[in-house]
């Protein structure tokens, strides 16, 4: 009974979804699941126009600030092995560089209460003479240590907890923390902690091999830019599909003892990104606190 009912429900905004994409002239996916299971799936349009490859389950997007997700993941994983406290300031994980380091918690940053400036979100604010390849399309990423030297010279604009404020320099930085108490890349770290143990097998960083791109166009169909971040900023760059992400969401607790899950969505439920959208934000989150 209740699958004819999201049956008939999906039935009824299908309609609207497609005239939304022809309208629009949108290319792209509506990947809808319930319980683990897929029960909407709509592709519009080409990964890659030039040689006729359409949209799929499987196709391998830039997820962007979605890595924020992986990134406080590891995090909490690091957490529950004893390997950091989010409660202690950044200045014990090697961030003594960083303004407000003595104040300002690993929670602060996953919370976006740190009051650090986002000097690393638009790149495009502080360094517009940077150039696409014409060739390749691809825009070079700037080093870590230019995004760390960005960040290590900037002025907070509040007091960590006071307020929220979306902050890309913030999730930065928690990549090196993550590299202070494993030794390791955090690309790495993120791939043997999450990827791997999930089997997402289309999750990937940027600078690597993608077995399924897509590739960004322009409405005139022309290749677009395409913005190479360094593989280690844990702000922006992983590559995923719709598959795998609905996947971590259904399952990403099962990488956590059961008292940090509680933890860890309390902590996303304090963000910027869940206070201000918290109609739309992470679902998942309502059905494992419970």
């Amino acid at each position: 009974m209740e699958q004819n009912i999201i049956y008939i429900y999906m039935n009824t905004i299908n309609d609207k979804i497609n005239n939304i994409f022809q309208e629009t002239d949108t290319w792209g996916t509506v990947y809808v699941t319930k319980n683990g299971k897929s029960i909407f799936e709509k592709y519009y349009g080409y990964t890659d126009y030039k040689n006729g490859k359409k949209w799929n389950s499987s196709s391998q997007h830039r997820i962007m600030s979605g890595t924020k997700f992986f990134t406080a993941l590891t995090i909490m994983i690091l957490y529950d092995k004893n390997k950091l406290d989010i409660d202690e300031t950044i200045d014990n994980y090697g961030l003594e560089e960083i303004p407000n380091s003595d104040i300002i918690t690993i929670k602060n940053i996953m919370e976006h209460k740190s009051g650090l400036d986002d000097s690393t979100g638009y790149f495009i604010d502080w360094d517009k003479g940077r150039k696409f390849n014409k060739k390749t399309h691809i825009q070079k990423s700037h080093t870590r240590e230019e995004l760390f030297n960005k960040i290590k010279n900037s002025v907070p604009k509040y007091k960590p907890g006071e307020q929220n404020l979306y902050s890309n320099s913030g999730y930065y930085l928690l990549g090196y923390i993550i590299e202070y108490v494993t030794n390791k890349k955090p690309h790495l770290v993120i791939k043997k902690l999450i990827i791997d143990n999930l089997n997402l097998n289309d999750t990937t960083f940027m600078g690597l091999k993608l077995k399924n791109p897509v590739y960004p166009y322009t409405y005139n169909r022309k290749l677009g830019g395409i913005s190479q971040l360094n593989i280690d900023h844990t702000a922006g760059s992983i590559i995923s599909s719709v598959k795998d992400l609905s996947y971590l969401l259904d399952n990403y607790d099962k990488l956590l003892q059961k008292k940090t899950v509680k933890l860890f969505n309390n902590i996303y439920r304090n963000n910027y990104l869940y206070k201000k959208y918290k109609k739309w934000s992470y679902p998942a989150f309502k059905k494992k606190n419970k």
